[in-house]
């Protein structure tokens, strides 16, 4: 028997996914900031290495198939046991493999104590596969509360694992391990709230265009976490351990407004303008995605840019002032052009245009992982402008190309984009600006200070532009909506 997926409200999808990853990386921050205080920032160079493999294999345990599963008009209970055996299979090959594999890589990154690193890690594949079924059953019949309760419980139970390790244990094996206790955990809490068994596996269970669509859809998540887990790789081989550990802390903050916010929209969004029906539904929809991604992830990551210092003394410590920040104001820039691009890849996948998104991304993907291998000899700043300078082209492209493909013209959004897009760099700007000034005042009045600095400057735009204030009301009416207090707004 075919299921269909559920269809809850729009506001009642995000509210769920945004508190529960907004709790989850709260946690995860949590965490990192009491162990950097703790461990060196050679523990965090030497885990980035391992996190940098596990990130590749993750892509190579799924291969897009969540994603096409959830995008599935209907999926029976044997399509969805035979993609669980899939991920399942996949993951534990890859386990295999990087055990198999893991001497040879510590010795490619002269660091022979990644072996045993490497080996502990690879069981995340094993459980990361077979959970991942579990998650999309969760979704498809509208569960979210209970996917984001299993995805909040499972990293706060990992990290209590840590904290409890770090205790007794220094260097990086307390990282290590709260990557396999969150799996685990993830997949424990995930089997028990889907409450299904997959059937035995066999030939013939209806999932093959599952998968051929899966790969289609995985293949530039493939290029785009090995571009990304490049860096850390190339730079373990040619660069002290704290010089990586710094630059994977400075790529991890930067990226967490992106990734808390932006995934959480990326869930709700997606299916919504899959559903949209009419050119005008799915142009509104479109604008008012871009509207609220550019004032709540955009200004936000642009203003960590801009409090680099602050952020870097709250969240890391004293211990790490001496090269993560201009990391960090470097990668939340990159970051910002990677959300440029990032709003125009959700229509993409909601009007099935993978293919152009390849087209897309690969050259400048290869361009990236060629600047890094070059770079990595030169030194981890240069990696770091380096992405930025990849991330600004890809948006470019994405603006030049992707509106055309979607029949919205070719300059007509670029044109209304533009007024709001304007606003996060003037954020950055005015933040960095409070900051210098402020320079001999604790890190919480700095951060205090950048943050009205931000409420003023996108107060000024609104002012000025009749198309941020547009914007702002948009971006208003959808938070109301997720928080539960605009039910039935446009």
């Amino acid at each position: 028997m075919s299921e269909q997926p559920a269809q809850p409200s729009l506001g009642a999808n995000a509210r769920v996914m945004l508190v529960s990853q907004v709790a989850r990386y709260i946690i995860q921050f949590g965490a990192v900031a009491v162990l950097s205080r703790i461990l060196t920032p050679a523990d965090f160079g030497v885990y980035a290495l391992v996190s940098a493999v596990v990130v590749i294999g993750s892509v190579f345990s799924d291969l897009g198939l969540t994603l096409s599963a959830i995008r599935a008009p209907e999926l029976s209970h044997r399509q969805w046991s035979g993609l669980f055996w899939v991920n399942t299979a996949l993951g534990g090959v890859l386990m295999v493999a990087v055990m198999a594999l893991a001497s040879p890589i510590a010795a490619l990154m002269h660091n022979p104590s990644l072996t045993t690193y490497l080996v502990a890690v690879a069981t995340v594949f094993l459980l990361g596969g077979a959970s991942a079924q579990y998650r999309v059953a969760l979704i498809r019949a509208g569960r979210y509360q209970a996917l984001g309760l299993a995805e909040v419980v499972a990293p706060v139970l990992g990290v209590v694992v840590t904290l409890v390790v770090a205790i007794f244990i220094r260097g990086p094996w307390p990282l290590v391990i709260q990557q396999i206790a969150w799996a685990a955990f993830l997949l424990a809490l995930s089997a028990l709230a889907a409450r299904r068994v997959p059937q035995r596996p066999r030939r013939g269970s209806g999932v093959r265009s599952l998968v051929t669509t899966g790969g289609a859809l995985g293949l530039p998540l493939l290029i785009e976490s090995l571009s990304n887990a490049l860096a850390p790789l190339a730079l373990g081989r040619t660069q002290p351990a704290a010089a990586v550990g710094a630059f994977s802390q400075a790529s991890n903050i930067g990226n967490i407004v992106h990734l808390a916010l932006g995934d959480s929209l990326t869930r709700v969004v997606v299916p919504a303008m899959s559903k949209a029906e009419g050119d005008e539904a799915f142009v509104r929809a479109l604008h008012t995605a871009r509207a609220a991604y550019v004032f709540s992830v955009g200004v936000l990551v642009m203003a960590v840019g801009g409090l680099a210092v602050p952020v870097v003394t709250i969240l890391l410590g004293g211990n790490w002032l001496e090269l993560t920040p201009r990391l960090l104001s470097i990668w939340a820039v990159g970051s910002f052009f990677q959300g440029v691009a990032f709003v125009l890849y959700w229509p993409l996948v909601g009007r099935g245009l993978a293919r152009l998104q390849l087209r897309i991304d690969t050259p400048v993907r290869v361009l990236f992982i060629l600047a890094v291998l070059v770079g990595a000899q030169v030194g981890v700043e240069f990696v770091a402008w380096m992405f930025l300078a990849t991330a600004a082209l890809r948006a470019i492209a994405y603006l030049a190309f992707v509106p055309r493909a979607l029949g919205i013209g070719d300059l007509s959004y670029v044109r209304a984009a533009m007024p709001s897009l304007m606003a996060p760099p003037l954020v950055f700007a005015a933040t960095r600006a409070t900051t210098r000034l402020l320079a001999d005042a604790p890190a919480v009045v700095q951060g205090l200070a950048g943050a009205g600095a931000m409420a003023v400057v996108v107060l000024m735009c609104s002012v000025v532009s009749p198309t941020v204030r547009a914007d702002l009301r948009s971006t208003r009416n959808l938070v109301a909506d997720v928080v539960g207090l605009g039910a039935g707004r446009a």
